[in-house]
């Protein structure tokens, strides 16, 4: 078992923003659309028939959140029974990452998480499966074995062959006992390849979902609070304003909402709120293109710096990491008495200044476009994109050439 294991396992799931509150509820639910029962997402838990269902949307419209909320929902093992019956169930999970490492994103990471999972699950398998190693996945096709539901997300970061990944998953599926469900952007390989099967487009079906996220937030800042007090019309037309320029892109709202609580915080007028939203383009990568063009100059020279320190670390960059390479980056001598230090034991007090300087020079020289979030306690907080769409336009000819 632990041979299956690799150091990153599980981190892509980790990093993916939870759902908000109230938000997907929806997908447990009777389509809300009775024309449309191909995307009822819950009888297709419940019931036989077709084993594979696509989740797929837009850039940024919540597909890795969707995949995470329907994982760690109490009610997904249930619905899943109905289908099992009385046989053994086993429930597996993988996010595809290509801003990971290459266990995260090829098809061998892939299989030794889906078998590590599903034998930790029925450890009386392994005598059966473990004399082929990971490459006998095709075991639970058997009559003989648990009915097995997979939940793969990010198949269009996959970095092989993506008809062989496609019909790897036609034909585990073939087998009456597995299930699979995939998400991926629509992209014309997996169009072709699913079309016929229930699938659901996400920006078409999260405008309450928006909209409630964008209630709670502003309503969070006490600033909002006494707008929809003074002007209620106006409060109320910026949050369906907010909804429907969105089309559904949830990466979007977060940005927008972000700009406008700074705004709440700066005492902005209706004016400067309303010219606010009206200047932050719809689309992600012209509002990547207005973050990158408003880095300070003063700033400017060191952003480049720190986005190439955290591509040559490939995913796996942890905060402490950072922070030292940074330091010496600004005076060379450095390098040997940092690498020294941060193999010494820091206190927390030390640990969470440290910690803290980092964070903040990131966040003024990138503006939201990479986060810092905690992998394990202590030492391992990892530094990432805040979404792949970050990266596919930092990483872009247009930006890297002027980097």
């Amino acid at each position: 078992m632990q041979r299956l294991r690799f150091a990153d396992q599980g981190d892509r799931e980790y990093r993916i923003a939870d759902a908000h509150a109230q938000t997907f509820r929806w997908i447990f639910e009777p389509p809300r659309d009775p024309t449309k029962p191909i995307m009822n997402f819950k009888e297709w838990l419940e019931k036989d028939g077709n084993h594979i269902y696509w989740i797929t949307g837009k850039a940024g419209a919540g597909k890795s959140t969707l995949m995470k909320f329907i994982t760690q929902q109490s009610r997904c093992g249930p619905l899943l029974r109905y289908w099992a019956g009385p046989m053994s169930l086993v429930t597996t999970r993988f996010y595809f990452w290509n801003s990971g490492s290459h266990m995260q994103m090829s098809q061998e990471g892939f299989l030794r998480t889906i078998l590590h999972d599903a034998l930790e699950q029925r450890p009386d398998m392994i005598p059966t499966v473990l004399p082929d190693r990971w490459t006998r996945i095709e075991t639970f096709g058997t009559d003989a074995h648990p009915w097995l539901c997979l939940f793969i997300d990010g198949l269009d970061e996959f970095e092989g062959d993506l008809e062989a990944l496609i019909n790897l998953f036609r034909n585990l599926t073939t087998s009456p006992n597995v299930k699979a469900c995939l998400a991926s952007r629509p992209w014309n390989i997996f169009e072709d390849a699913f079309d016929t099967r229930p699938s659901l487009r996400l920006e078409h079906l999260t405008h309450l979902d928006i909209r409630d996220y964008v209630t709670n937030k502003l309503h969070s800042h006490s600033g909002f609070k006494g707008l929809a007090r003074r002007e209620p019309l106006f409060a109320a037309k910026l949050i369906e304003n907010i909804t429907t320029k969105s089309s559904g892109v949830f990466l979007w709202v977060y940005l927008t909402v972000k700009s406008l609580l700074i705004g709440f915080t700066n005492g902005d007028r209706v004016s400067d709120l309303q010219l606010r939203l009206n200047k932050i383009p719809g689309d992600l990568i012209l509002f990547y293109r207005k973050i990158f063009a408003s880095i300070e100059p003063t700033y400017t020279k060191h952003a480049y710096q720190l986005f190439h320190l955290i591509e040559a670390g490939q995913g796996n960059l942890t905060a402490m990491e950072l922070y030292y390479a940074d330091q010496g980056l600004e005076e060379a001598e450095l390098i040997e008495s940092a690498a020294a230090a941060q193999i010494l034991p820091l206190s927390d007090q030390e640990y969470n200044d440290r910690y803290e300087t980092i964070n903040k020079r990131l966040n003024s020289r990138w503006k939201g476009l990479f986060e810092i979030k905690a992998n394990k306690p202590g030492i391992e907080v990892k530094v990432s994109y805040l979404h792949r769409t970050a990266r596919d336009f930092l990483c872009s000819t247009e930006v890297s050439t002027r980097m």
